[in-house]
């Protein structure tokens, strides 16, 4: 027996169940990308060059496309923001927790802070990425979000599902960018 069939308040949704969604690729604009290096041109994202990498030592060189530290912001008025990524290989650890490790945390930015609002959640069985959507607002009105990327897993692409008709903008900057 599995968990979610005697509690269905466990049972992780890959199935969206709207039709009305239109997804982007991170990798264009509006979206900021913030952690990550030179993401526009690699075909996975990654923290730094990969000849960089390789000629630190072996441990960095198999982590630096771990996307740890990566987040992406944006503005929208969407009432429901959606997830939808791709991951080459999917890292198990015994020690953490599978959201910490395949999953997306969203923040919501106000009044000059980073609020937590939930966590887009992996199935436990992926073998290739997956899909994941939450209902953030149902004022309408425009709101300042970030999503963190996983810590320990590769992804090889990210797309964020708006309500269609919605409004897509850059997120806020960084106040103190060096």
């Amino acid at each position: 027996m599995r968990i979610e069939d005697i509690d269905k308040n466990l049972k992780v949704e890959t199935v969206l169940g709207r039709d009305d969604l239109v997804f982007a690729d991170v990798r264009s604009e509006p979206f900021r990308v913030y952690g990550l290096y030179d993401y526009k041109n690699q075909s996975v994202f990654r923290r730094l060059p990969e000849e960089v990498a390789r000629a630190t030592n072996p441990g960095v060189y198999d982590l630096h496309t771990n996307t740890a530290g990566g987040r992406v912001r944006f503005s929208t008025d969407s009432l429901y923001i959606a997830i939808r990524c791709r991951m080459p290989r999917i890292t198990r650890m015994s020690h953490m927790a599978f959201t910490g490790i395949a999953g997306f945390d969203l923040y919501e930015h106000q009044h000059s802070l980073d609020l937590y609002r939930q966590t887009f959640i992996p199935p436990f069985d992926m073998t290739d990425g997956y899909s994941s959507m939450h209902l953030v607002s149902e004022d309408g009105a425009m709101h300042n979000y970030t999503i963190h990327f996983p810590l320990y897993n590769d992804i090889e692409s990210l797309e964020i599902g708006l309500v269609s008709g919605s409004r897509l903008e850059a997120g806020p900057a960084y106040a103190d960018i060096k």
